[in-house]
Order: C-alpha cells, then structure tokens, then sequence
C-alpha cells in the first residue's frame, strides 16, 4: 500500500482529461508528487521535478517555476552536498514567488525550505529566524500542514539546543495537527522524532510505543526510508531493556 496522498497524485496524473495536460495544473500535481516522494526517493523527485520545471518554463509560469526550484534547493540542500548551491536556489525561488500577489502559502513554503538549508549548514540562527517567519505566516493564513511543519522544524531547534523538554513538546502540537488533516508522512515522522527523543531522556516506555506505531505507518504506507531506522531504533530499545528476542525480530 502506498502513501495515500502521493497515490492520489499520481492517479490524477495517469488520469489527467486531455485539456489538462500541458497546463499550470499538471505542473502543480507533478511537483507536489515530487515534493512528497523526496524523502523516499530523491532521483525520482528530481526528475518529476525537472520535468515540471521544464513545462512551468514552457508555459512561463512563474509560481510553477518558483516551485520546481524550491523542490531543487532542497533536494540539493538533503544530501549535505551542494548546500550552498540549493541555497543560493531557494533564494531564487523566494524572489520569484515574492513578486507574485497574493502568494503567501507559497512563500512560506519556501522560506521553510531556506530554515532547512540553513539547519543542514549548522546555522541554527538563521535556521530559526526563517523558521519562525514561516510558522507566522502559515498561522496567520491558516495552513494547518506549514504550521505543523514549523513546529516540528522548532523541536529540530530546540532538540539542538539541548532543550528536549521544548521540543518533545513542540512535536507533540506538531502531531496533533498533523493527525488532524490525517498527513500520513507528517504523522510517522514526528512519531520517529518523537521516540528518539523519549529515549533520549531514558522514557523507553513512550520511546518505544512512538517508534512501534511509526513503524507501523512506514511499513503500511511503503516508505522505506523511514521503516529500516525505525526498526533499528526498535531493535536496540529492546536491546537496551534486556529483551534480546524480541530485538532479533527487528534486527
């Protein structure tokens, strides 16, 4: 079973009307599929990407071009090889989408998308500062997955700063709202989160129920890139605890 959304996107594209293709709506669907396939597959994100990129080009529309370099910025920025290159791309984006009207969900998007760029850096000040700018935004509009994401991206922050206190309990709000819209990528990530940071603070009950029921939603949603840590981090809780058998079932 696939990830509910990205096989919703990908049969609206296997089933796009005739009068559809070649549009602005199918570069909207084709880089919201890769934005949403990137953890779990980063070659075919950006080829989706750049063929998306390539039609926003074609048809010179600029929120779809802004778009596809944000989905570039940050496949660029993931791998920590190119940082400074996927951010001098993300601040393209941000320029582009800013003198559009009326595009604020956008631009937080993308100004999340620099926080990241910035945290892969080491810059956690910069990292914060679009972070919260962000959040802001996407509050004040009220886009409930871009504030479920900043929170999560200030849990990152505070995780950094030695404050697990804060971010176990910004995951948590992130959580909630994530399971309110039922985005499952968002759910299971802040589940995993979450259980690292329990084990931290040596709750191993409530580290090891996040990343049970986080394991649970990788292997149902077939996302690989999450199921083989999550089953790791099963492995040496139950380690940790005395439990070896059932450490060898997750092994």
């Amino acid at each position: 079973m696939k990830n509910p959304l990205i096989e919703k996107l990908e049969e609206q594209l296997e089933k796009l009307p005739e009068k559809a293709k070649g549009t602005e709506h199918e570069v909207d669907i084709l880089l919201e599929l890769a934005w949403e396939i990137s953890l779990n597959d980063i070659d075919r994100a950006f080829s989706i990407t750049e063929q998306g990129r390539a039609l926003a080009e074609k048809l010179e529309y600029e929120k779809g071009i802004a778009f596809a370099l944000r989905n570039i910025g940050y496949l660029q920025s993931i791998g920590q090889t190119n940082l400074q290159e996927g951010l001098a791309t993300l601040e393209d984006a941000l320029k582009r989408v800013r003198a559009l009207e009326n595009e604020r969900e956008a631009e937080a998007a993308i100004i999340d998308t620099i926080g990241f760029a910035y945290h892969q850096l080491g810059s956690y000040d910069r990292a914060l500062e679009n972070y919260l700018v962000s959040l802001n935004i996407n509050q004040d509009i009220h886009n409930v997955r871009g504030e479920a994401w900043g929170l999560h991206n200030l849990a990152r922050i505070y995780k950094v700063n030695g404050d697990i206190s804060r971010s176990i309990e910004n995951d948590l709000k992130s959580l909630n709202l994530f399971r309110e819209i039922n985005y499952v990528t968002g759910i299971s990530l802040i589940l995993y989160t979450l259980g690292e940071s329990f084990r931290s603070i040596g709750d191993m009950k409530k580290a090891l129920q996040s990343h049970i029921e986080s394991e649970q939603l990788f292997a149902s949603e077939d996302m690989a890139f999450g199921l083989s840590r999550a089953q790791t981090a099963i492995a040496e809780l139950y380690s940790e605890m005395g439990e070896e058998d059932k450490a060898l079932e997750y092994f």
